[in-house]
């Protein structure tokens, strides 16, 4: 009924889930308000985790109960996209309120009601917000509530990009900026961006890609860097190998348990989305086990 007859999704994760998240067991869902259904289904770490270890999930009782978490993700894994969309709103996996159902019907007005039905499943491990919302008044209200009420952290999905970051910057008190939209070959930062992401989510080599590329005045919490080749700049002298351009694709922001975390990339051809949303939404958890190990 809910696995379709195409073949599983073209792209493989970066390497698949082997285990339930760091922190709480079992985790809260993952809110995910005002994302699109195709990019939704590009999320495939996010989908799969919630529907083995949310404690909202009915999938596993429902299924088999006598199925081990391994066997589960292992089916899951094979499934496409719109199949684990179909199974999260049949199982209650991430709790999904994409862009058609964020609406008062047939306006351009946000349902408070909508907003407040969601409100009643809190608390959430994070919400993922696409980046359409950032000036939606009541949108912001509740992700910041969220934040400071039950310690959940947000992720602004920014595949459009968010070219004026103040509301960012008043809400969270982040100081972020949009630098350039464009395409570089990029590489994990040594500190925060391998112990956030790690070779779980992304390549272990530099790869070029398209992307929103933003700063922090923080920054260790731009989790990639421009890679600058020196082998390209062989036999110049040294002062006419540039420095890296400015910016980073993904960034987090750790504050104590909970993070606000940013994601700029344009083209899942190049990245996996689904394995670094799925590391941004436990940011602090991955940043704190790494720096324990």
């Amino acid at each position: 009924m809910f696995f379709s007859n195409t073949a599983a999704r073209k792209e493989k994760l970066c390497e698949p889930l082997k285990g339930p998240p760091p922190g709480r067991y079992p985790c809260n869902p993952t809110l995910l308000l005002g994302i699109p259904r195709f990019i939704a289904e590009e999320l495939h770490h996010v989908l799969i985790n919630d529907l083995v270890y949310s404690r909202t999930s009915k999938l596993q009782q429902e299924l088999n109960p006598r199925l081990s978490d391994l066997d589960l993700l292992q089916i899951l894994e094979n499934l496409s996209g719109s199949d684990l969309i179909n199974l999260t709103k049949a199982y209650n996996g991430s709790i999904l309120v994409l862009d058609d159902d964020i609406y008062v019907n047939d306006t351009d007005q946000v349902s408070a009601a909508k907003l407040e039905q969601v409100s009643a499943l809190a608390p959430f491990q994070a919400i993922v917000v696409h980046s359409n919302f950032v000036y939606e008044d009541s949108i912001r209200e509740f992700t910041v509530m969220s934040y400071n009420q039950h310690g959940t952290s947000v992720v602004y999905m920014s595949i459009e990009g968010i070219f004026d970051m103040s509301a960012l910057r008043q809400a969270f008190g982040i100081d972020w900026n949009l630098s350039a939209y464009t395409k570089r070959q990029i590489q994990l930062t040594a500190s925060q961006g391998h112990r956030i992401l790690g070779r779980n989510a992304f390549h272990p080599h530099d790869t070029y890609t398209k992307a929103h590329y933003v700063t922090s005045r923080r920054a260790e919490e731009e989790l990639f860097a421009e890679c600058v080749d020196p082998t390209d700049y062989e036999g110049e002298d040294d002062d006419e190998m540039p420095a890296p351009s400015p910016g980073s694709p993904a960034l987090a922001h750790i504050d104590g348990n909970k993070s606000v975390s940013y994601f700029g990339f344009v083209n899942s051809l190049d990245v996996s989305y689904g394995a670094i949303m799925y590391r941004l939404c436990f940011a602090a958890e991955f940043d704190k086990v790494e720096k324990s190990n």
